[in-house]
């Protein structure tokens, strides 16, 4: 009897099957998947068999739990006894296992069963997601006795879930937990996963439990310290009504705040449209007038070097950008602002200073000097981010001439980094670092003063890839990244589309691909190889649209 094994094939087959496009109209951002129409197919349990064996009571707990959604676990809870099914907790942590090589329970004796199967990575009771460098085997044991009537019941287990990764594919959405940046000007989303069944409930609470330790330092909330959720969540077809318990009612300011932040966390779980917010049964009325929060957008056509000059991509030709042929060339790693941004164009010249490109009635200016430094990247308030590659433990922000601020970064001491990147929001930055042979991508807050100057990236988290080694990585709207890794197996480099904590998806390989970059969706990213052809995405694949090109850039 191999239960579960057919129950993985099953799913596997279903996935195949049930496609359904994704909605694209309504208040969520394009970047973020919004909750399609139900296509999966449930597959229900009815419970354990009459006098079955300990390892079938075990091999149908595990089918019955990885589709417990269906039923609130309820099958699943059957093959537990009676204690076990009342303290046993399937909402603590899932794990997300192979699917194409399931192993069938083993009894390693009597009453004691044993499943080991490949881990892929993990979901928190918060739905952070944590992506493992390569598959992990992990062992459950379950312990079983025998009930009144003589039948096997699972007595001791662990808590949590174990999910074939086709069924977390089917059953598990992405949702943006929005906090704000310390000046409250624009949105930060930290990406969460949760059960479509669970979606609403599930990102409101992580909203009141606050940011991820390693983005707190970059990000404020406005929701009260001990704020709970008071008398449960309310959803009727898309509309959300929601009562919060809070030790004080904020002032004015903060409670549209806290409107704003619970409004745009759930619009991203299962398509809600409406909010309605009481605290403490006391409604909440939205402002007549939200100004805009959301972080800036890139320009819709690269910058990049060409023939040793600054140019524009428009999508068929390379156009010379204004004001930078003046420049001591020749010029590499440019760097633009954001849409509404402050800020110039800036890049290295051909001393290797950080210089801005004359723009206006702004004329061109060398911000910085150093013997090697790190291609610059400028920020939503036309900070610009840079430093010595051969690091001693900090970067060096500048803005104008002669003014710099020292950006502490103990971690980076003697490391090389050759990249730094800052996401539109100002709040983080992807940073490229030589350890040996080997480049490593690390994501770091970005603590600001009250200024909104930056003076520290706080301790990073790395970004887990496949086995591989990373050329090149940017950001890819608010929460993604586009990363050119060329696989141990293979020489062509392959794109890979990395959710901040979620699965990573495979665009193709570009032969040759030495730099990546991209705007604010996966349609705009671009890669430059090392014989200078820049490629952009055409159907499924890659096609080559420029030559002699290299350094490319939308923003940051």
């Amino acid at each position: 009897m191999k239960l579960l094994i057919r129950l993985i094939a099953l799913l596997a087959a279903l996935a195949l099957a049930a496609c359904t496009a994704l909605p694209d109209s309504g208040p969520v951002n394009s970047s973020q998947p919004r909750l399609p129409d139900r296509s999966e197919v449930d597959v229900l349990y009815s419970g354990p068999t009459a006098n079955a064996p300990a390892v079938d009571i075990v091999e149908g707990f595990l089918a019955a739990s990885a589709a417990g959604y269906s039923d609130d676990f309820a099958a699943a809870r059957l093959y537990l006894t009676e204690s076990a099914a009342q303290s046993w907790n399937p909402h603590a942590s899932v794990d997300i296992i192979a699917s194409d090589e399931p192993q069938p329970p083993e009894e390693i004796e009597s009453g004691a069963v044993r499943v080991t199967h490949m881990s892929l990575a993990e979901l928190d009771s918060r739905g952070r997601y944590t992506a493992k460098r390569q598959p992990v085997e992990s062992v459950r044991t379950f312990s079983l006795m025998k009930n009144a009537d003589g039948q096997w019941r699972i007595a001791a287990l662990p808590d949590g879930l174990a999910i074939p990764d086709v069924r977390f594919d089917q059953i598990f959405d992405r949702v943006p937990i929005y906090f704000y940046s310390p000046d409250a000007e624009v949105l930060v989303p930290e990406p969460r996963w949760f059960a479509r069944p669970q979606m609403v409930s599930g990102a409101l609470a992580a909203l009141l439990s606050g940011p991820s330790s390693w983005l707190q330092p970059a990000v404020r909330t406005a929701v009260p310290d001990g704020t709970r959720i008071q008398g449960g969540v309310t959803v009727t077809d898309d509309t959300v009504s929601v009562d919060l318990d809070v030790p004080e009612r904020p002032d004015p300011e903060d409670l549209q705040r806290l409107y704003v932040q619970v409004q745009r966390t759930l619009a991203g779980a299962a398509g809600i449209q409406s909010v309605t917010l009481r605290l403490d049964g006391s409604q909440v009325i939205p402002a007549a007038t939200t100004p805009l929060i959301d972080a800036p957008g890139a320009p819709a056509q690269p910058v990049a070097i060409s023939e040793g000059s600054l140019v524009r991509f428009n999508g068929r030709d390379l156009v010379p950008v204004p004001g930078a042929d003046q420049l001591p060339g020749p010029l590499r790693a440019p760097s633009a602002p954001y849409e509404g941004s402050s800020g110039s164009i800036v890049v290295l010249d051909g001393a290797g200073e950080v210089r801005t490109v004359a723009s206006g009635q702004s004329p061109s200016e060398v911000l910085l000097t150093g013997s090697n430094l790190i291609p610059p990247s400028i920020d939503r308030l036309g900070w610009v981010l840079t430093g010595e590659q051969h690091n001693t433990g900090s970067l060096i922000a500048v803005q104008h001439a002669g003014e710099q601020i020292t950006v502490a970064a103990p971690w980076l001491a003697g490391q090389r980094v050759t990249r730094v990147r800052i996401s539109a929001d100002g709040s983080r930055a992807i940073v490229l670092v030589s350890v040996g042979d080997a480049l490593i991508l690390r994501v770091a807050a970005v603590t600001r003063d009250d200024a909104g100057r930056p003076i520290e990236l706080a301790s990073p988290v790395d970004v887990v890839l496949s086995a591989g080694q990373v050329l090149d990585a940017d950001w890819v709207g608010a929460s993604d990244l586009a990363v050119l890794v060329r696989n141990q197996l293979e020489d062509q480099p392959d794109v890979v589309l990395s959710s901040l904590g979620g699965p990573r998806v495979s665009l193709s390989t570009v032969a040759g691909g030495v730099q990546i970059a991209a705007g604010t969706s996966d349609r705009s990213i671009i890669v430059t190889t090392s014989e200078g052809e820049l490629f952009v995405r055409a159907g499924g694949g890659w096609r080559a649209a420029a030559s002699g090109v290299s350094d490319p850039n939308y923003a940051g």
